[in-house]
């Protein structure tokens, strides 16, 4: 099974881990990443061992900041189209945040962008922790209005 890690740097940015400072949130994205390569598994274009699935990392300031981050941006932009700030409230707690805090801008985006990325990545399956449960809702309606 290959998996592709989403190393989220612009999320974290978004969501002012370690202070918003991109540099140490990339530096922390590698860490992640020599992590996995330290557990065995072969890393993005590190040869395959028989057997063994192959880890692929995506870099969301590299894949969104793209060539191809025009249909990622469309998405996120339809996604906050066909829902009120209420609801993209509702999924405030993927960041650490209760129902009905205050939110800046930015955090009201970054739901649609985590549900946009379902999509974008074309998953098999999506993995996402339990305190993100509200954004897979959001991305079951939103694939239910659009029929993707």
């Amino acid at each position: 099974v290959d998996v592709k890690l989403w190393v989220a740097d612009w999320f974290a940015m978004m969501n002012n881990k370690f202070g918003g400072d991109l540099g140490t949130i990339r530096t922390c994205g590698e860490y992640f990443i020599h992590v996995w390569r330290a557990l065995g598994l072969p890393v993005d274009e590190e040869p395959a061992r028989p057997g063994m699935g192959r880890l692929m990392t995506v870099w969301s300031s590299e894949a969104i900041g793209g060539a191809e981050g025009t249909a990622y941006w469309e998405t996120v932009m339809d996604i906050a189209r066909r829902n009120s700030v209420t609801r993209i409230g509702r999924c405030g707690m993927i960041m650490g945040r209760k129902d009905g805090a205050d939110l800046s801008a930015a955090q009201i985006m970054y739901p649609c962008m985590q549900c946009a990325d379902i999509f974008f990545l074309k998953a098999d399956i999506c993995q996402l922790g339990l305190d993100q449960r509200k954004v897979n809702m959001l991305a079951l309606e939103y694939v239910q209005q659009v029929d993707k």
